[in-house]
């Protein structure tokens, strides 16, 4: 996709990510899905936002307790 062409949903910056991946982890206006949650923590990560890992983080842990 080219710059300046996401679509209106589509998350921009790590906050915008860490807030989807909040939507999934607690099944705000979507079905709760830890994997999604997982995934969009993941990415802002990768930014190095620390409120991002800490989402990784905790997400890990209630996957490592459903096992």
């Amino acid at each position: 996709m080219e710059p300046g062409t996401r679509g209106a949903a589509e998350p921009e910056t790590a906050a915008d990510e860490i807030s989807v991946g909040q939507m999934y982890e607690y099944g705000d206006s979507v079905q709760r899905d830890y994997l999604t949650a997982l995934h969009w923590y993941q990415l802002a990560a990768a930014t190095r936002d620390t409120v991002a890992a800490a989402g990784v983080q905790r997400i890990e842990q209630i996957l490592d307790l459903r096992h």
